[in-house]
């Protein structure tokens, strides 16, 4: 199972954003696990779209995909730790919860907006390391 459509946009931001790359690669993994495992068979073209941008304040990154989506109830538990949603045949429902406590680690926030048969918007806000905005 491979998304067969990925599209990136503002990744010239990635170098300074990544200032922890642990907890990054968390985000992604999981992130692009849930876009990959939870597509819709219905639709002809899977996408996931990541967004980077760039504020004052910070960075505001956006993972777009048009998967099955979730229900209303889904949203605001997914973020709880080892909440397995009814479709979901494995894991261990730690997927969003490590997102969220990574964004939260970086001092930042984690948004889920999502629409069952339309697809799943995960958006983190973090702010930029204290050193970048000294200058």
């Amino acid at each position: 199972h491979g998304l067969r459509g990925l599209q990136v946009s503002g990744a010239e931001a990635l170098p300074s954003l990544l200032s922890d790359r642990l907890r990054w690669r968390m985000v992604f993994i999981n992130v692009l696990t849930n876009a990959v495992k939870f597509q819709d068979p219905a639709k002809s073209v899977s996408t996931l779209v990541i967004e980077v941008e760039e504020r004052d304040s910070g960075w505001q990154i956006a993972f777009n995909d048009n998967g099955v989506g979730m229900s209303r109830q889904t949203v605001q538990q997914a973020t709880d730790m080892f909440y397995r949603s009814d479709r979901q045949g494995e894991g261990a429902g730690l997927g969003l919860h490590i997102v969220k406590q990574a964004a939260e680690a970086l001092g930042g926030t984690l948004k889920l907006q999502s629409q069952p048969g339309v697809g799943t918007s995960v958006s983190l806000s973090v702010p930029k390391p204290q050193a970048a905005t000294d200058a």
